[in-house]
């Protein structure tokens, strides 16, 4: 006998009685899913914090149904389903196909926006945990015995911490001066011909260093460990939000990005202004000392207000807020930050991917004309920069009762790539008129530290 949908709803609530348990065990249920032979892959885990007032914390599961941009709309409109969806892209969605990297091939080969067969959602406030569940099965009879097999394993789960594996720390033959020289070449000739162009203000130049990964290991198991630690932290001491996707065991990033494009959320539309950078210091006296400088330095504070330019030309003819400019900290760096915001006129008319291809990339990540700074990018940079500073974009969107829909749009910057054992890391730095190579190089540099000192498994 088939398993109906009431049967199916059952099942649901009380997964949803149990849900802190994925939450808190997030690297064994990974395992025992694996194990089970349950494991749907893409397997996605992320964290999105309002600024220290609410933790979003998702754990999604395999692929229900794609879409195009026009097809999410027209296909859902009439059937006024409530869904999670993903839509994942390219730092530069126009990249010529014969310049891509393999290292990016599963994830260019990936759907761009997708539907999640079961997504658990945990949204943290101070004082206050609260738990939701999303799924879009197929109604197909055939599919029904899978469907009801994959909840109920996801029932059975019961963490007992006896099958994680020890982690070794390793510190990886990265050396963050491989490359300088002609780094510091190709970032002259870019400066020097982005600037004779007519109209630049600001582009972004990054870099990509890579080790190989020891045999036998995989550095997957320790990003569900820190993840799971993190998501455990207050609050108040939470610095990033963060992006995993694993499409196999061997073929997987991970973004510990500090930067918002946009969220949608009560018919408002939030931006954030994320550019201008220097180090952050455990004594109190040099740290403030720091964040002044940062705010008074013309060239940190120029190309921050590029960015700021940005958002309110793309809505030159809506009444944007804009708060004052403050320092946000992070654990190793600290930026120049601003938000601005916007009301929705017409809720029930948003489209999502149309603020995506208004927006994206922004000069915080490309540059100021985007066609000139594409342009430097592809030429100069020696790497494709693939899911690096790409729009990572997720949210609940009800087609009935759009006001209630929430949607969050990240920034995958300060990333890391693993894939067939290799590391893979990127980071970035603006590049203004009066910008140094060395101070530049520094900056990247600065990005790049925490990351190099890795545990496997």
């Amino acid at each position: 006998m088939q398993p109906n949908d009431n049967q199916t709803e059952e099942m649901m609530a009380k997964i949803k009685e149990k849900m802190a348990t994925y939450f808190d065990s997030l690297e064994e249920f990974y395992h025992y899913l694996n194990l089970s032979e349950h494991l749907h892959f893409p397997f996605i885990a992320t964290e999105y914090l309002d600024r220290h007032k609410e933790k979003i914390q998702i754990i999604s599961l395999g692929i229900s149904q794609t879409y195009s941009q026009k097809e999410f709309y027209f296909s859902n409109q009439e059937n006024k389903k409530e869904l999670f969806f993903y839509d994942l892209r390219r730092f530069d969605t126009d990249y010529p196909l014969f310049f891509r990297s393999d290292i990016w091939q599963d994830f260019d080969d990936h759907p761009e926006i997708f539907i999640p067969l079961i997504t658990l959602i945990k949204k943290t406030k101070p004082n206050h945990c609260s738990f939701d569940i999303s799924y879009n099965f197929s109604s197909s009879p055939s599919h029904s015995e899978e469907r009801h097999s994959l909840i109920n394993q996801i029932l059975l789960f019961r963490p007992t911490g006896e099958n994680l594996k020890k982690k070794e720390k390793i510190k990886l033959s990265i050396n963050n001066d491989d490359g300088l020289l002609q780094w510091k070449q190709n970032f002259e000739q870019a400066k020097n011909i982005f600037y004779d162009l007519q109209g630049g203000s600001k582009f972004v130049f990054s870099k990509c260093i890579s080790s190989p990964v020891p045999d036998n290991t995989s550095i997957i198991p320790c990003w569900l460990q820190e993840i799971s630690l993190n998501w455990k932290k207050p609050i108040q001491d939470s610095f990033h939000h963060s992006f995993l996707i694993i499409l196999s065991h061997q073929s997987a990033f991970y973004s510990k990005t500090p930067e918002k494009l946009f969220s949608i959320h009560d018919e408002k539309l939030n931006l954030e202004a994320l550019a201008g950078t220097t180090s952050h210091s455990n004594d109190i006296e040099i740290d403030n000392i720091l964040k002044e400088k940062l705010l008074a330095n013309p060239k940190e504070r120029a190309e921050h207000q590029v960015v700021i330019n940005y958002f309110k030309e793309s809505f030159k003819d809506e009444e944007i807020v804009q708060d004052d400019t403050c320092i946000l900290p992070l654990k190793d760096i600290q930026h120049l930050y601003t938000p601005l915001s916007l009301f929705l006129k017409n809720p029930s008319l948003i489209d999502i991917h149309s603020f995506l291809n208004k927006l994206h990339p922004s000069p915080a990540i490309c540059g100021e004309p985007k066609d000139n700074a594409f342009r430097i990018i592809r030429e100069y940079e020696n790497h494709d920069r693939g899911f690096y500073a790409g729009a990572i974009t997720f949210g609940l969107w009800n087609f009935e009762l759009p006001k209630q829909s929430w949607v969050i749009a990240l920034v995958a910057i300060r990333l890391q790539l693993f894939v067939s054992n290799i590391y893979y890391l990127f980071a970035g730095a603006g590049v203004m008129p009066d910008s140094s190579v060395e101070m530049e190089w520094l900056e990247i540099n600065k990005k790049l530290e925490s990351f190099r000192s890795v545990e496997f498994s």
